[in-house]
């Protein structure tokens, strides 16, 4: 366990942030679709770390990126961390997602902030395919312009109709169409 210093902490729109972490160590081991605990130093009330998905990570510059919504105190209290501030992590943790093979073209189907999950796999795989990002409302879909940047199309369904194609259910039959 060591110290993961804050490079940057960004608001990607509402209440979504992203969280860039100094950290050598998971950054070089870490594979999509695991996650990281952290505990944030200035909660000492809150002992329990919290699991966050690992989004990203760089060799470049040893960081290890995690994406997180604020929806309670100790989210709240990581939104305020500045640059140079700093929390424990650990991790890697998790069995990461099965590697995509090279001949592969890759779909991916996600609701939410959920997307940064699947992030460094989608990164890592050699073709680009689909992104399939489902959401309550425009205010929630985040990330897509991530995936778009790497080649990936991307198609966006959202409850309410606000964005992309609207999601139609219905409850009774458990149907559901997109």
């Amino acid at each position: 366990m060591q110290p993961g210093t804050i490079l940057e902490n960004t608001n990607l729109k509402g209440g979504y942030y992203r969280i860039r972490f100094f950290h050598p160590d998971i950054a070089a081991k870490a594979v999509g679709g695991q996650f990281v605990h952290v505990r944030l130093n200035r909660l000492e009330a809150h002992l329990l770390r919290r699991p966050f998905s690992i989004h990203d990570t760089s060799a470049a510059d040893n960081s290890v990126t995690v994406v997180y919504k604020v929806v309670g105190e100790g989210t709240k209290a990581m939104s305020e961390l500045q640059p140079g501030d700093f929390c424990d992590l650990l991790g890697p943790l998790g069995v990461g997602y099965t590697q995509i093979a090279d001949d592969t073209i890759p779909v991916f189907v996600a609701g939410g902030y959920g997307s940064a999950a699947m992030y460094l796999t989608a990164k890592n795989a050699k073709q680009k395919g689909i992104l399939m990002l489902g959401a309550r409302t425009e205010a929630d879909v985040i990330l897509n312009d991530r995936y778009e940047a790497l080649g990936y199309d991307s198609r966006i369904a959202t409850n309410d109709g606000s964005m992309g194609k609207k999601r139609i259910c219905n409850r009774t039959s458990g149907r559901c169409t997109c």
